[in-house]
């Protein structure tokens, strides 16, 4: 079948991104760019040309395609373009293709994989640990070096010494405990609430002896702040049943091993009527290429919870539903790989035993001989 015959407006990086949905549906004669540095150049072959081009377009094309994220530039764009030609030009937006085009990706995957969650835990882990490297030498160079490109973010976590994440204060009060689960180099929390009130901040990450011998040799003093060791996975393991008020995961949960298990684990250690709380980049795996620890994406479908990869995908709303509620907010103002879900479980009852997948001890027995493996690999 012929496609229909386009022009994409925009070379930058949004304009490359989008190739793969506009050539799902139409053939793209030439991109238009207003950067002389940029014209004459190509894009996987296809000529990059100045705005004029539009008003010489060949006859059997008559859609623009615009490839630029800024609303504003958008609107510029669009007037640009009706300045350039009388003709009846379809204007696109690329975001509105793109996000389409990721919908209808994430559905097929959903039907695919809709039942199928088949984790092998054993080579997930093993992955993991051979991708720990990156990860600490991230929090080590590029945000504990002062010369590092994110250290900013450290700085400003150093200098935070109040509770003001707007998001999270309606499901604490003073006195309750607070993990900050995954939490990385610092937690960006503290223990005193905006009212003045105290509450007991717990931070807990896999990498917890990495951070903290970090911290002793580089940092600055952090009033003995000191990251507790943890597991997702075996969270349960580690503390107590009913521990916690409320549980923070922020951009962790995708490095998990096997994140259903890990919220099931997680959901052990939290008190009855307690939230847990998670702030994630809607399917960052995907947009990381699966790169590094970044192996699975929390996303939603029709209000649901979801969480998959390539080969699994699981409703966790569906999952949890006889013991926890769970509400899904995020900001669709944005593509959809660019925005930003914020997602609340409520527990309700506790959760049987019988929920958990296999043997914790004897999996908890393999990634200790993973782990010994790598120091022996590392030490001698």
């Amino acid at each position: 079948m012929n496609k229909n015959r386009c022009v994409v407006w925009g070379s930058g990086l949004f304009g490359k991104k989008i190739i793969d949905a506009v050539r799902a549906r139409y053939e793209i004669v030439f991109y238009v760019d207003s950067d002389i540095q940029k014209q004459g150049g190509e894009i996987q072959k296809i000529p990059i040309c100045s705005p004029s081009c539009i008003t010489n377009m060949p006859v059997d094309v008559n859609t623009v395609i615009i490839g630029i994220k800024d609303d504003k530039l958008i609107e510029e764009v669009r007037g640009e373009i009706t300045k350039l030609t009388e003709r009846q030009i379809i204007i696109v937006s690329g975001k509105d293709l793109y996000n389409e085009h990721q919908n209808e990706y994430l559905n097929a995957v959903h039907l695919r994989h809709r039942f199928n969650w088949e984790v092998d835990f054993e080579q997930q882990f093993e992955d993991w640990i051979h991708n720990i490297d990156e990860e600490v030498n991230y929090w080590k160079n590029d945000v504990l070096s002062e010369e590092g490109m994110n250290h900013n973010y450290y700085v400003n976590i150093c200098n935070k010494h109040i509770f003001d994440d707007s998001a999270v204060l309606p499901l604490i009060n003073a006195g309750l405990v607070v993990m900050d689960v995954g939490c990385g180099l610092v937690s960006p929390y503290s223990n005193l609430l905006p009212s003045g009130d105290e509450i007991r901040l717990i931070p807990v990450d896999a990498l917890a002896y990495f951070y903290n011998r970090m911290l002793q040799e580089k940092a600055r003093p952090q009033n003995n702040y000191q990251c507790l060791f943890g597991m997702f996975e075996f969270l349960d393991l580690f503390f107590e049943k009913d521990y916690a008020d409320c549980i923070i995961i922020n951009n962790a949960l995708d490095h998990c091993i096997d994140p259903f298990r890990a919220l099931l684990s997680v959901i052990k250690v939290l008190k009855c009527g307690g939230s847990i709380f998670m702030r994630h980049t809607r399917a960052t795996a995907l947009l990381e290429n699966y790169s590094g620890l970044h192996k699975w994406n929390l996303d939603f479908i029709d209000d649901h919870f979801v969480i998959w990869n390539e080969t699994n995908m699981i409703d966790i709303s569906e999952k949890f539903s006889a013991f926890a509620d769970i509400e899904i907010k995020y900001n669709d103002t944005s593509i959809r790989e660019g925005q930003i879900l914020e997602i609340i479980i409520k527990k309700k009852e506790e959760i049987s035993d019988k929920i958990f997948l296999g043997d914790s001890a004897a999996l908890l027995a393999y990634c200790i001989k993973c782990i010994m493996d790598k120091l022996a690999s590392v030490m001698l």
